[in-house]
Order: C-alpha cells, then structure tokens, then sequence
C-alpha cells in the first residue's frame, strides 16, 4: 500500500509541477502583452503633438517601412473583431487598451493565486514524499 501511495504522491507533484510551469509561462506571456499595450498607449499620446499632413514612416513588419502622410494623426483604426475596423479618437483608443491591461491585471492576480496554491499543496507533497522515503 505505501508504494502505491508513494507513486501517487510522486504523480500528483509531477503534475503539480507542470501546472505550475505553465502557469509560470502563461504569466510571462500576459506580462509581455502588458508591456506592447503600455508602450502603443505612449505611442497614442506622442501622436497628439503630430500635425495634419506630417510625414512619417510607417512599419510593415521588421526591418520594411514606408514612407506615409498623416491626413488625421487624431484618429487611428482600430479593429474590433471579425475583421471590422473602426476610426476611433486617440482618447478613446487610449481607453479601450487601459481596460485590457485592467483586464491582464485581474487575470495576472488570478494566475499568481493559484501559482501561489499550487506551490504550497507541491510543498505539502514534496513532504509527504520525503516523509514516506524516510520511513521504509
């Protein structure tokens, strides 16, 4: 019966353990989605100081640009989803990504509580394991 349970207890902190490795993974991606949002929302506020008809560059992936003229640097496009694109003002566009990163922050919160009860019920386990070695 010990060895049996002892396999149990050695699976579950396995399990425990990739749970947590993914959680760890998931944060660092949440994180990263942060940081672009952060840095388009100080883009978004750069872009009020631009005048009408400025001419700037415009990157289409790394290391390509366009040169562009800015008709309407007060309005960008934004994409709402099934390939619909609307104009919003820079305020408002300012707004929607200041909810998303409430949003990642709630999520992130969430994530960092189960982190948390995931590594004490794998401390809890580590100890039983240990426990159960000490005792054969």
């Amino acid at each position: 019966m010990k060895k049996q349970e002892l396999q149990q207890f050695i699976l579950e902190f396995q399990l425990v353990d990739q749970q947590l490795k993914m959680l760890q993974q998931q944060l660092i991606m949440l994180e990263q989605q942060a940081a672009e949002i952060t840095s388009m929302i100080d883009n978004l506020e750069q872009l009020k100081s631009v005048k009408e008809k400025t001419k700037t560059f415009a990157q289409l992936g790394p290391g390509i640009s366009i040169e562009t003229t800015l008709d309407e640097p007060s309005r960008v496009l934004v994409n709402v989803g099934a390939n619909t694109v609307v104009k919003k003002t820079l305020p408002e566009t300012q707004d929607m990504l200041k909810s998303q990163i409430d949003e990642i922050k709630k999520m992130t919160e969430n994530m960092q509580s189960e982190v948390q009860k995931l590594m004490a019920h794998g401390q809890y386990l580590r100890q039983e394991i240990q426990k159960m070695h000490q005792n054969e």
